[in-house]
């Protein structure tokens, strides 16, 4: 990676985490909140080069972009990084969540970005249009999937919250943590998909 690069790298993230700030204040805690009021966007990326490493990973507050591999089109996965960084606990479900966040700052803001984890937005857009929505907070920034689901008891039905925990488990169990930002690799979550339709189908009954 050089120079050029890296520097567009960071004014593309400073330009993004000015939409974030702006769209999703509301919802962050204060600890997300002061994370991106004391940002240096300069030390929010980390050039590394190890084989034995992944090709990102996210440290300490800072992105480790390995260029060990070829990161020759890290500026279109820069928007989901910069999401992800102020979302806990990441896991399947939360990228595909994230994802469909992205998809709707892009016809907002119309900023030319594409998704980079299809399989996982699949999942997240019928868990979104089925189970999620009628609630006021965006659970994507709940720190836990136990958050969660405390929250969807107590907004929606223990039903609810028992099949977003489900599918969230379901999806940890296919994905596993070292691999969340390899955007390479496809998975088949056709069962969970269809473990929702049949959770809508008995819910419309």
């Amino acid at each position: 990676m050089n120079e050029s690069q890296f520097k567009n790298i960071c004014n593309l993230s400073t330009n993004f985490f000015q939409i974030l700030k702006d769209e999703y204040n509301i919802y962050l805690s204060d600890r997300k909140k002061e994370f991106i009021d004391n940002l240096n966007i300069f030390k929010f990326y980390k050039v590394i080069n190890d084989s034995k490493m992944p090709n990102i990973f996210f440290l300490g507050g800072t992105y480790y972009l390995n260029s060990y591999y070829d990161l020759s089109n890290i500026e279109s996965f820069i928007p989901f990084l910069c999401f992800s960084s102020i979302v806990s606990n990441i896991n399947p479900l939360k990228i595909g969540l994230i994802e469909e966040e992205i998809v709707y700052l892009n016809n907002k803001y119309n900023l030319d970005i594409k998704t980079n984890f299809p399989d996982e937005l699949e999942v997240a857009s019928i868990v979104s249009q089925s189970i999620l929505n009628n609630i006021p907070f965006k659970v994507i920034f709940k720190d836990s999937d136990s958050d969660i689901v405390n929250y969807l008891q107590e907004e929606t039905s223990s039903d609810i919250a028992i099949c977003y925990y489900s599918v969230s488990k379901q999806m940890k169990n296919m994905r596993k943590v070292d691999d969340y930002f390899n955007v390479n690799k496809r998975l088949d979550y056709s069962n969970i998909c269809d473990y929702l339709y049949d959770f809508i189908g008995r819910k419309v009954k």
